[in-house]
């Protein structure tokens, strides 16, 4: 399994039918596909229905640096791991960028004028403390981990829309 074979992955496909192993995380409804990898699931289907028999299914996907980087996105618990970005995503995830706020905001300015969507939002814990900042580019959610971002400043975390299914 790779980044181009994941990003054909159906929404709500049934994890009995992911064409890869997945592990469990300390992240509940996270599991790891492979290194930086993992997807989202849900115990309901797509009308949620509970106790439907092909139940979990894989509903995201997201591509992060480790396991404080998913639990900051894909939770709504407050927030105790501080880090800095390290790893640089895969070149599939970047929509032509380098994977930076500038230049995902530049990109991300130009596709919401085609779209007339809006580039991004802020995102907050429960305790209303200060999580990330998103740029959407097409299927992909670029998350940031200051609310005042630089141009420099890189991407920790991507959240991937899987296709319709």
């Amino acid at each position: 399994m790779n980044w181009i074979n994941l990003l054909k992955i159906k929404r709500w496909t049934p994890l009995s039918n992911f064409p890869a192993t997945t592990e469990a995380t300390t992240i509940p409804k996270v599991r790891t596909v492979f290194e930086n990898c993992y997807v989202h699931i849900q115990d309901h289907n797509q009308k949620l229905e509970k106790n439907d028999p092909n139940a979990p299914f894989v509903v995201k996907a997201y591509w992060a640096e480790d396991e404080a980087a998913i639990r900051r996105v894909a939770t709504a618990a407050p927030i105790l791991e501080v880090f800095e970005p390290t790893a640089s995503p895969p070149a599939e995830l970047l929509s032509g960028t380098n994977g930076t706020f500038g230049q995902i905001k530049a990109r991300a300015t130009m596709a919401a004028k085609a779209t007339n969507n809006p580039i991004g939002e802020a995102f907050y814990a429960r305790t209303g403390e200060f999580k990330y900042q998103v740029l959407t580019i097409d299927q992909f959610d670029y998350c940031f981990l200051s609310n005042e971002a630089k141009d420099d400043d890189k991407v920790f975390a991507i959240e991937v829309s899987l296709a319709n299914s």
